[in-house]
């Protein structure tokens, strides 16, 4: 049996260098973790020979096109976000 994960995907904006930029995000409680910078740091923490592969879609419709495999790799970045937060908060109460 695989492991399921709740995600609500939500767009947000942030300030870019030309102005606002859409990003594509998930809820964690009242917070929105940005899906693209969750996925890049897994990606950063795989050897180096398993780095290659497309980047984070940009936009949702990108993202809800490539239908299992987007909600998968949404999904995996997601996980990993909320695996290194429970981890600190661990981590503080020792």
């Amino acid at each position: 049996m695989g492991v399921s994960v709740q995600m609500r995907l939500v767009t947000f904006e942030v300030d870019g260098p030309t102005g606002p930029v859409q990003r594509v995000g998930a809820l964690d409680g009242e917070d929105v973790i940005d899906l693209a910078a969750a996925h890049q740091a897994r990606v950063a923490d795989l050897p180096p020979g398993r780095r290659g592969g497309p980047a984070f879609p940009s936009t949702m419709l990108e993202l809800l096109g490539l239908e299992d495999f987007g909600l998968e790799v949404a999904a995996s970045a997601f996980g990993v976000r909320c695996r290194a937060r429970n981890r600190s908060i661990h981590g503080r109460r020792g």
